[in-house]
């Protein structure tokens, strides 16, 4: 929870809808707004008023509406890596699957799974060892990144 002071001098707490730290260690915090209150302007500017106090914390703050986090791709890409990280493989396999990882660089989906593996493919990039666009079928020439990129947002597999 967090005090925010809008510019009318207006003081309320305002607690995130979830809140996530990146790879990078950057925090996030989401906000779910439907999409019928985009357009209000005093929700706006609380919005300004958060993503300023914020920014002063080094915390990133992103709004998303409903029409975002109920993409249905982005849900089934979520379900398969949750899938993916009930797979109980130990800890040692997930070190070893990071190094060949890393050695070898996959630019594509295909490429991963013919290293890895499908299990361990999925649950490198359920990790975030590597990242693909959720709301892209995840298929064989599905391009791999391995450096986060605010488009490759977490935001759907956090809240699906």
């Amino acid at each position: 929870m967090v005090n925010i002071v809008l510019e009318d001098g207006t003081s309320y707490r305002y607690t995130p809808h979830a809140v996530a730290t990146r790879r990078d260690e950057l925090m996030v915090c989401l906000e779910c707004v439907p999409d019928t209150q985009r357009a209000d302007s005093t929700l706006a500017a609380r919005h300004t008023a958060i993503r300023t106090h914020l920014a002063r914390l080094e915390i990133l703050f992103q709004v998303v509406s409903e029409a975002q986090l109920h993409h249905p791709v982005a849900h089934r890409n979520a379900r398969t890596l949750a899938q993916a990280l009930r797979s109980g493989r130990p800890l040692d396999c997930d070190v070893e699957d990071c190094r060949r990882l890393a050695k070898n660089g996959p630019t594509t989906f295909h490429q991963l799974e013919k290293l890895l593996g499908r299990v361990a493919s999925l649950r490198m990039l359920a990790l975030g060892h590597a990242y693909f666009d959720v709301h892209e079928h995840l298929e064989a020439t599905t391009p791999l990144t391995f450096d986060l990129q605010e488009h490759f947002d977490a935001a759907d597999f956090i809240h699906a």
